[in-house]
């Protein structure tokens, strides 16, 4: 969902185009956008503060320019639908004319596409994977239509009532007032969203992973790194 829309406005063309951008990411990774994180609000804050799937590495050039012109967190500055329209054009043009004429019409989409393919067929080789925990997806992952006020207004200002909670990562325990969220700005690392996840990140017991030296596992351990 576009961030907008987390701040209580209306769908519109441009909440459209952002929406269009997160299906070209999974065309081109192959995997729904934050697959491996719960779908709450955290990733709410997050998204409000400019976070996007992160563009894998065998994209060409082009294709990421024109997912991010989709996914500008201020809707009049992403890409108009004539301008995808354009772009589109150029793309089918690239897949149907001859070799030649697609090197001498369109000499940089050629020579991006070439060094993705190049990128691609390397990392495949290398057994690299594309996209980060590419075999995991969360439990909580949601992919279908779910009520939005209920979430947005479990997430009010008292967070610390969850630190005592053992899941201080479930939806059902953030509280962060609905008129907070549409005063929010995310302009800058400053931003009211920024701060109040960092309260939450600095304040809240951390997760790592470390190792077991009796059966050479892996194990999770929570550290209150606030108290430390």
């Amino acid at each position: 969902m576009a961030p907008e829309l987390f701040k209580g406005q209306p769908y519109s063309y441009s909440s459209d185009i952002y929406s269009l951008g997160m299906i070209i990411w999974q065309l081109t990774s192959g995997h729904r956008p934050f697959h491996d994180q719960e779908h709450g609000p955290k990733l709410i804050l997050d998204i409000l503060d400019g976070k996007r799937p992160e563009i894998t590495e065998d994209t060409p050039e082009c294709w990421a320019n024109l997912m991010k012109g989709c996914w500008h967190s201020d809707p009049s500055q992403r890409l108009s639908l004539n301008e995808i329209d354009k772009l589109s054009e150029k793309f089918y043009n690239y897949y149907w004319y001859s070799e030649n004429r697609v090197k001498r019409d369109y000499p940089d989409m050629w020579s991006e596409f070439n060094e993705a393919e190049n990128k691609r067929l390397e990392m495949v080789e290398s057994k690299k994977p594309f996209v980060k925990n590419p075999g995991y997806e969360h439990p909580n992952s949601r992919y279908y239509s779910t009520l939005l006020n209920p979430m947005l207004e479990s997430i009010n200002s008292t967070i610390s009532d969850i630190y005592s909670n053992d899941n201080l990562f479930s939806n059902d325990h953030f509280d962060i007032n609905f008129n907070q969220i549409n005063d929010l700005e995310f302009s800058d690392g400053n931003s009211s969203v920024e701060i109040s996840r960092k309260h939450f990140l600095d304040e809240s017991p951390q997760e790592e992973i470390i190792e077991d030296q009796t059966d050479n596992s892996k194990r999770r351990k929570v550290v209150d790194y606030a108290k430390n």
